[in-house]
This record gives structure tokens, sequence and C-alpha cells, in this order.
């Protein structure tokens, strides 16, 4: 956690660990299984279909009912409120908000989410 307590900081370890993971996937050979947050909540089926199918693993309709889980458990954190939450798009494009105040940090940002398909 001491790697997001600044701004500049956050993101030269976001920008390490990104490139981790692409020498990991080249030199290991590694399947990866990317999941969008964009395509989850407008699909939240197609895409547990598709984990199952990445895991090799039947599809359970109960892997849709993540709410009712949560709501039998005993979640003692202060992401509760959001775990039990339906799905929602609000948070697509968010960033924008806070656009003047990331604007230091979008060079090392920008490129890993235009690999990724995003608009900046």
């Amino acid at each position: 956690m001491a790697q997001f307590l600044e701004l500049p900081r956050a993101a030269a370890y976001y920008d390490l660990v990104m490139r981790l993971m692409q020498v990991c996937r080249e030199k290991l050979g590694q399947h990866v299984h990317e999941v969008r947050y964009e395509n989850v909540v407008s699909d939240l089926e197609g895409e547990a279909r598709a984990l199952a199918a990445f895991l090799d693993l039947p599809f359970e309709p109960a892997m849709l009912r993540y709410r009712e889980t949560a709501l039998k458990r005993d979640i003692n954190t202060p992401s509760l409120r959001q775990v039990v939450q339906p799905l929602y798009t609000r948070s697509i494009g968010r960033w924008r908000r806070y656009e003047a105040q990331l604007a230091p940090v979008l060079p090392v940002l920008n490129p890993w989410a235009i690999k990724l398909g995003y608009e900046v």
C-alpha cells in the first residue's frame, strides 16, 4: 500500500506491474483471461460464461447471484455497501472527473490505457 501514498509513485508502480505482466506473458506463455469492467456490467452472464469456459469449469447460474451470496456472509469491511449493490455503470469514465489532478501522471498511464483499448 505504500506505493499508493503519492500519485507519481502509484503511477510508476502501475507501470512496473503492467510491464512485468507483459514480460511474463511473452516469456512464460501464460494464458490470461482479461475481464473488462464495462463488459461485466453490460453482460454479466456472458462474461461469467467466458470465464468458466477459460477455466474449463461448467457455468453455474449461481455465479450470477453474487449479491445473494454476499448478503449471506459476514462482511466486515468498508466496502460492504459496494459488495451488495447491483452492478452499475456509473464508474465508467469516472476518472475524467480527476483528469486535471491526474495530468502529471497521464504520460505514464495513457500508453497502458491505449494498449488496453481505452479512449484517452
